[in-house]
């Protein structure tokens, strides 16, 4: 992988970390629903500018639509109950960690209802991800 692939998973990790970070900021001075209402906005902000990068001509399909959709309402209602979580426990940086296991949920899914394969590599993976999750928490 060329040193310019890593470009956008830099960026990717580097978003998400300070997302994290600013779950634990936004519940100190909000409560989780106006903390959600307000950060909608945020995610309305990445949209316009994904739709620069497109000439401002989004492509238009009902399944892509309505999947768009859903991972919108996915997304929000995530971050909806780290919100929730956050305010309950007040563990930012152990609550984001734990959340950080979705790829596992993502390759289990994928696996059972997308028929996609799973390599004993990544079964490893997702093992030493929960381990290292345990070990956090322990």
């Amino acid at each position: 992988m060329s040193s310019s692939a890593w470009l956008f998973p830099a960026l990717s990790f580097l978003s998400y970390a300070v997302w994290g970070m600013l779950n634990g900021i936004s519940n100190e001075k909000l409560e989780p629903y106006s903390a959600l209402f307000y950060s909608s906005f945020g995610y309305l902000f990445a949209g316009f500018i994904s739709l620069f990068f497109i000439g401002f001509q989004p492509k238009f399909s009902m399944v892509g639509i309505s999947t768009g959709f859903c991972l919108g309402a996915a997304t929000g209602l995530g971050g909806f109950f780290l919100l929730l979580a956050i305010d309950k426990f007040s563990n930012t940086s152990l609550l984001v960690a734990l959340t950080a296991l979705y790829p596992i949920g993502t390759v289990l899914l994928s696996y059972f209802l997308l028929n996609e394969t799973l390599t004993t590599r990544q079964m490893i993976g997702c093992i030493l991800s929960v381990c290292a999750v345990i070990t956090m928490f322990a």
